[in-house]
């Protein structure tokens, strides 16, 4: 969750990322520029290659005089215009915002949550602000490693929302031993990618469970006087409007004004719904607390385990 709910969000970035030349850098008119370019390079910028703003120079040469519909991509990426050396300016600012909220999440959870949850909570914010950070790295500079960073705070940011599902819905707890699935020299992103995958989907459910298991306890229970949960529902909620963010993906439309593609339209749909799933964590958690003697052994075994895994 965060990158909210255990999105797929490696998916994502492999597809944005896995393509290493395009149809736009293979015209002659374009190889002609950045050869031309190069002999007499621009001035380097920091994190820029003299290669790096020929290429980019060249890309919005060739793009000012091609109509939209024709419009290619370069290296595998839509053009944009660059501000102050940052590649992507709005899916870096969405990435900020994303990071904000996690912040917030953070504040809310050392506030209102006890310990020893806490401590399970603080580590998905801290996971997930790691993610959104190797996000912001990432779209203000692609290069191997900030798409490597990126790929692998991704799929722990995912882990650690599924650890938090776990914690929750099934009493376990496995992060510990999964964070370090992707810390290889050499990623095997088919694979990693599968399990990630994997990983998000099985988050999802176990979520939807829960709220299918509240829904078949208030029913049972219309009558008694237990605690009813604040917002049994919200989950699902929540599961299905990350998946209508994620799908923004598919739009791959032309970025326009060269700033805004759908990738920075996920972004942006992720902030918001990251706000709401640590309103709806925070609450939860402190329902669970206040729960009636009758659930308390749920409460206690939720405890023991959390206790044990930290």
């Amino acid at each position: 969750m965060g990158r909210p709910s255990a999105q797929l969000v490696v998916l994502v970035i492999l597809l944005a990322t896995s393509v290493l030349a395009s149809y736009g850098d293979r015209q002659p008119a374009f190889r002609l520029c950045v050869r031309k370019c190069l002999t007499a390079p621009p001035t380097r910028t920091l994190l820029w290659t003299t290669t790096d703003l020929c290429r980019y120079k060249c890309m919005h040469e060739q793009v000012d005089v091609q109509p939209r519909h024709l419009v290619a991509q370069y290296y595998g990426k839509w053009p944009f215009y660059a501000v102050f050396g940052i590649q992507e300016p709005l899916s870096t600012l969405f990435s900020l915002l994303n990071l904000l909220a996690h912040r917030r999440g953070l504040a809310l959870v050392r506030r209102r949550v006890a310990q020893p949850s806490r401590r399970v909570y603080a580590l998905l914010a801290y996971v997930q602000m790691g993610a959104w950070v190797a996000s912001s790295v990432f779209h203000t500079r692609d290069v191997a490693f900030t798409e490597r960073l990126d790929y692998l705070a991704a799929g722990a940011a995912v882990f650690a929302g599924l650890n938090v599902a776990l914690v929750r819905v099934c009493h376990v707890s496995f992060f510990a031993s999964t964070v370090c699935l992707g810390l290889v020299k050499r990623i095997d992103y088919g694979w990693h990618l599968t399990v990630v995958i994997a990983a998000g989907m099985l988050h999802n459910l176990l979520w939807l469970g829960w709220c299918l298991r509240e829904y078949m306890r208030r029913r049972k229970h219309v009558k008694s006087q237990c605690l009813s949960h604040p917002a049994p529902y919200t989950p699902v909620a929540l599961v299905a409007l990350t998946m209508v963010a994620l799908s923004l993906e598919l739009l791959e439309f032309v970025p326009i004004g060269r700033s805004l593609d759908a990738h920075a339209l996920w972004h942006a749909a992720t902030a918001p719904l990251a706000v709401w799933w640590w309103s709806w964590l925070v609450t939860d958690a402190e329902w669970l607390l206040k729960t009636s003697p009758s659930d308390g052994r749920v409460r206690e075994r939720v405890l023991e385990h959390i206790q044990l895994q930290a």
